[in-house]
């Protein structure tokens, strides 16, 4: 069970969307960034500035959604580095030159 976020009232006064990224550790950059804008407006929703409308509904579900497709590749990629790397993962990296050729990143 996940530990509740750090609250400065009482839970109703948290959205679900607050919680979500404490709970995945998404920071407002990150959200804002897949939602295409800009960190301020995230937090104006997230702070209940303004009465919560479909527009900012469906901002805020676009930006969960591209956040989860690039957390998914790079976990991805990771899992693929894991599985290339396991064997070295406790000796220096200057030392096995030849597990890294070809690799450009």
């Amino acid at each position: 069970m996940a530990r509740r976020p750090p609250l400065g009232g009482n839970m109703y006064e948290t959205r679900w969307m607050r919680w979500l990224r404490w709970k995945y550790h998404i920071s407002h950059r990150e959200l804002a960034h897949c939602a295409g804008v800009c960190r301020q407006r995230i937090v104006q929703i997230e702070l209940a500035e303004e009465n919560p409308t479909q527009n900012n509904l469906r901002l805020i579900q676009k930006g969960f959604a591209r956040l989860i497709e690039s957390r998914e590749a790079a976990l991805q990629q990771l899992k693929q580095d894991v599985q290339k790397y396991g064997p070295y993962l406790l000796e220096d990296m200057g030392t096995q030159q030849k597990i890294n050729e070809g690799d450009t990143d």
